[in-house]
């Protein structure tokens, strides 16, 4: 006797061992950053550094700092400023101003972040 079967319970087969198969997986987690929306990278890219409050802009090689109560930006950094280029984070960011998110960057990267890791 030959079992035979539907082309209709394989297919029913195949889902329910696929089902199966990916509730086993480990997640996959990635880190959301608050200023981008779920699963995007913007298409800005800058190296934040904590410890100074400094943004660099490594396309167009501009830096943008807190000077005299406003953002400004420029290719040299004042005197007084000084950045740990071991020291930064990178950002995914979509605006040319990225001091406009910076509420949510600097409590997510606080200055002294490396200090404190050093010392673990």
């Amino acid at each position: 006797m030959r079992c035979s079967v539907s082309p209709i319970a394989a297919v029913l087969a195949a889902l329910a061992l696929t089902a199966v198969l990916a509730g086993c997986c480990w997640p996959v987690y990635v880190e959301e950053e608050p200023w981008a929306p779920p699963g995007h990278r913007g298409s800005y890219h800058y190296d934040y550094y904590p410890d100074s409050g400094v943004y660099y802009d490594k396309d167009r090689n501009v830096y943008y700092y807190q000077g005299e109560g406003h953002w400004r930006e420029s290719q040299t950094l004042p005197p007084g400023y000084r950045v740990d280029r071991d020291q930064h984070r990178e950002l995914h960011l979509d605006t040319d101003k990225p001091y406009q998110y910076h509420p949510d960057v600097n409590k997510k990267y606080p200055p002294g972040q490396w200090k404190k890791k050093d010392k673990d």
